[in-house]
Formats: C-alpha cells, sequence, structure tokens
C-alpha cells in the first residue's frame, strides 16, 4: 500500500518563508529596472548601433565562457540534500579551473586572430568581460548557501546596490570615452561588487578551492552546462549570421530590440529565478504533486506576463523613441514581433529548473539542441528574405516552436489535464485583453510626444491589468495581500503553500 502525498502543502513556517522570498525579489525589481534604464538611455544616445553590435557579440562569446566556467555547480549545490565545505570546495575548485583555462583560451584566440578579422574595441571589451570568469566562481558556495536557506531578503537588496554599481560605472566611463569598453568594466565591477558582498554576509561558503574534480559534480554540471551553454552558441551563430547578411548596424538594432524586450525579464523573471529551483526542490521533497507545480506556474505566468507582453507590443514605438532616442526607430518592427514570440515565454521560462526538479533533464536538453538548431536556421532564413523583422519572425516561431515541445514533454512527466491547461490559457488572454484596451490610452485624443504616450499608455495598462485580475480572481493578489497585510482576501483562498508550488 503506498503513502498518499502531502497534497495540505508545506509547513507554514516554510511556506511564509517561501513567499517572503518571493515578494522581496518582486520588490527589488522597479529599482534595479529604474537603474538599468538611465543606464540603457544614457548609453544609446552616446553609442552608435555599429559599437553596440560589436558589444553584443563580444558578450555572446562572453556568455559561452562564463555558462562553460560555472558548470551548473550553483544549481548542484542548492538541489543537493545536504552539503558540506568538502563539497562547496571542490565546486569552487572546478569552476575556478574552468574559468582560469578558459580565459587562457580566450586570450590566446585573440592573441592568433588576423587583426582584421577582430572590430575596433572588440578584445578590451571581451578580456574585461573575462576578468569574471576568476570573479563568480569565489561567491559560488556562498550564493548557494544563502539560497538554500531563502535569504532573499538580503539577495534583494544586493541587487538594487550592484545595479546602481553597473549603472554608475557604466554611464560615467561610456561618458568619459571608454566606449563599449566602460560597458564591459561595469560588469565586471558589479561582478566584484556582488561576490564581496555574499563572501562577507555567508562565511559559511568561504571554503579554499580544492581542484579535485568528484562524480556527482562532472555527471550533473556536464548535462546541466550543455541545456544552458546551448542558448549561448545559438545567440552568437545568431549575431555572426545577422553581421555577415545585414552587417554590424544591424547587430546593434537587433541587440537593442532585444534588450526592450527583455525588460519584462528583467522586471520579473530575473527577479523571480533565483527563488525558483529552492522553492520546486522543496515542494517535491514535502510531496506537493507535479501537476499541482506546473500548474501553478504556467498560472502565474500567463496572467502576469502576457498583459506586459501585449502591453509593450502596442507601445513599442513611443517605448523605444523614449528609452534609445530617435536613432533607434528602425528597432520597433522587430521588436516587436519579437515580442509576439515572447507570449510563449510563460511555457519556456523556468522549464529547465521544472526538468531538473523532476529529474528528467535529459529530456529538456534534448529539446534545447532542436530548438537552438532550428532558432539559428530561421533567423538567417528570415534575414536573407526580409532583412532585420525577418530574422526576428524566424526567432518568433522557433520560441513557439520550443513551448509545443516543453508542453508535450511536462503534460507527459505531470499528467496535468487538458481542460486546467486551456483554462489556464483563457484566463491569461482575458487579463491580456484588458491590458490591451488599457494601454491603448496613450493614443486616445490629440497627438502628444511619446514621453506622454508611454506614460499613459503604461499607466492604462497597468490599472487595466488589474482589473483583469480581480475580474479573473486571481490568487497573485490574494497572495500580495497576505504578505503586506498577514490576512486574505474575501473571496479569495489564502492558503498555506506558496504561490509557484500550491
Amino acid at each position: 500500500m503506498t503513502a498518499e502525498p502531502n497534497t495540505e502543502g508545506l509547513p507554514t513556517e516554510k511556506a511564509q518563508r517561501m513567499r517572503l522570498a518571493v515578494f522581496y525579489t518582486l520588490l527589488s525589481r522597479p529599482a534595479v529596472l529604474v537603474l538599468t534604464g538611465l543606464s540603457v538611455a544614457v548609453v544609446a544616445r552616446v553609442l552608435d548601433p555599429a559599437a553596440f553590435g560589436v558589444y553584443a557579440i563580444a558578450y555572446a562569446v562572453f556568455g559561452i565562457l562564463s555558462e562553460i566556467g560555472l558548470f551548473g555547480l550553483k544549481p548542484f549545490l542548492v538541489t543537493r540534500e545536504k552539503i558540506d565545505r568538502a563539497v562547496m570546495a571542490r565546486a569552487v575548485g572546478t569552476s575556478l579551473f574552468a574559468g582560469f583555462s578558459l580565459f587562457l583560451l580566450s586570450g590566446a584566440a585573440l592573441f592568433l586572430l588576423p587583426s582584421s578579422f577582430v572590430p575596433a574595441g572588440f578584445t578590451p571589451t571581451l578580456l574585461l568581460f573575462c576578468g569574471a570568469l576568476f570573479v563568480q566562481p569565489l561567491a559560488l558556495a556562498s550564493e548557494a548557501v544563502l539560497e538554500r536557506r531563502l535569504r532573499f531578503g538580503f539577495i534583494s537588496l544586493l541587487a538594487v546596490a550592484a545595479s546602481a554599481v553597473n549603472a554608475g560605472v557604466a554611464i560615467a566611463l561610456v561618458l568619459s570615452g571608454w566606449g563599449i569598453a566602460g560597458l564591459a568594466a561595469a560588469f565586471l565591477a558589479e561582478k566584484l561588487f556582488r561576490t564581496l558582498a555574499f563572501l562577507i554576509v555567508s562565511p559559511e561558503g568561504r571554503v579554499r578551492p580544492v581542484f579535485k574534480g568528484e562524480r556527482q559534480v562532472l555527471v550533473f554540471g556536464s548535462s546541466y552546462s550543455v541545456s544552458t551553454t546551448l542558448p549561448k552558441i545559438s545567440g552568437f551563430a545568431i549575431l555572426g549570421s545577422l553581421s555577415a547578411i545585414l552587417g554590424l548596424p544591424a547587430v546593434g538594432l537587433y541587440n537593442r530590440a532585444e534588450t526592450v524586450v527583455s525588460l519584462v525579464d528583467r522586471a520579473v523573471m530575473s527577479a523571480i529565478k533565483p527563488t525558483i529551483l529552492p522553492i520546486f526542490t522543496t515542494a517535491m521533497r514535502s510531496g506537493v504533486p507535479k501537476a499541482e507545480i506546473y500548474t501553478q506556474k504556467l498560472r502565474y505566468l500567463t496572467a502576469l506576463l502576457w498583459p506586459c507582453f501585449v502591453g509593450m507590443i502596442v507601445l513599442a514605438e513611443p517605448l523605444i523613441l523614449t528609452l534609445l532616442g530617435d536613432q533607434w526607430r528602425e528597432a520597433v518592427l522587430p521588436a516587436q514581433v519579437l515580442l509576439v514570440g515572447a507570449l510563449a515565454v510563460p511555457f519556456n521560462k523556468m522549464s529547465l529548473k521544472l526538468f531538473v526538479a523532476f529529474g528528467i533533464l535529459a529530456v529538456y536538453t534534448r529539446i534545447q539542441v532542436g530548438y537552438q538548431l532550428l532558432r539559428v536556421a530561421s533567423a538567417a532564413a528570415g534575414a536573407v528574405m526580409l532583412g532585420l523583422p525577418g530574422a526576428a519572425l524566424g526567432l518568433a516561431a522557433a520560441t513557439m516552436v520550443k513551448a509545443v515541445l516543453i508542453i508535450s514533454a511536462l503534460h507527459r512527466e505531470t499528467g496535468q489535464s487538458w481542460s486546467a491547461f486551456i483554462r489556464i490559457q483563457l484566463e491569461g488572454a482575458l487579463v491580456a485583453g484588458f491590458a490591451a484596451a488599457g494601454s491603448c490610452l496613450a493614443f486616445v485624443g490629440p497627438e502628444r510626444d511619446v514621453l506622454w504616450q508611454l506614460l499613459t499608455g503604461g499607466a492604462g495598462a497597468g490599472i487595466a491589468m488589474l482589473l483583469g485580475l480581480l475580474a479573473v480572481r486571481h490568487p497573485a493578489l490574494a497572495d500580495l495581500l497576505h504578505l503586506l497585510r498577514r490576512r486574505s482576501v474575501p473571496g479569495m483562498p489564502a492558503t498555506k503553500t506558496p504561490s509557484f508550488v500550491r
């Protein structure tokens, strides 16, 4: 006779800590977004699209090296039942060794490449980025310890402070004539600041690196890093193909369009990303059914992200012209197309964390390989046929295909009913419809400047989104008020389990 699963939820104290983890991280995002937006707005008015094209390629190369160097070791430490200092020391040592090797490899490659192959400003920018390969591993264990303890109040405060460091250094150096190297130096300064803070606050993670591999570390890290490195490789391939087909200015336009599209990711998803794996794994250990975890993940992301993306599609022109300036007008249409593809984000985001928590990482890796190949091919084909908007269309189509594959795999694993799935999509679509109607306020009445359009449209979309959430009686509102007032909303259940795992 098998034991009944624990469907009553997690212990109240742990559930409240998880709720607070998500709440604190979300609370920090407006400040982070303002600081990031300030930096983007200033820098975009100083550097031209060609310079941003070089920056985008350098950052793409670093992204590949960084994922290989980190080797999935923080998720490995977070998901283990228990970790001791010996395991942490091996994890830090493995990451440091990988980072040092990759730094030497990239330096040798830059030295051997003919100067005609390397754009101006690329070498110092990449080397500054690669300095983070030595810095990131040092805080790896300390950060994992804090995440396991759900200390996201401190992590959220640190995110705001680190963003201030990045924005301040970037603006100062770019205005001083450093160009794109100033952006890389700001990134390195942020990493140094974060590492120092983690080591001070979490002394348990201060370990002496041990340069000796451990089988469990290597097995998990190799599989995880493949899944996380593939998007970086395909991203680099996409930039390379756009550069070859359309030129460096087009790469810069694409980079800025992608930056605008990622605003929601910076505002919401990057905030809760560190909390998700600890929450998922804790819920699994406590017996919460897989279908329940998956259902609530979809319910929250569709209702919270679809309205944001739809509103941004409507307000793309005033948003880009206000944030970046008139010289970036050509980025509006590609950004709108990418935002249409972003409607698949609720299905794709956090999916890697779910596959890890469910113990089916190999399935995700297979999907990821196919998706990244399709992504590169469709972007290149679209660029040849329709230019930059065509490349964006190809990327949006590939993202939708990935969503279909993710949905199919997780439905098989969790056994979620299709009726529940459809109900969630209708709920999210209704809230998105409210937001779309609200954002249209930007264009009502006499024509005004783009800043006024952005403010009125954004306010209208936000208010309409809240009305939509009330109309569907979404539990996110109950969760928010439960945290703020420690009581439930009449007519909305306040449960013991956290929102993402209820």
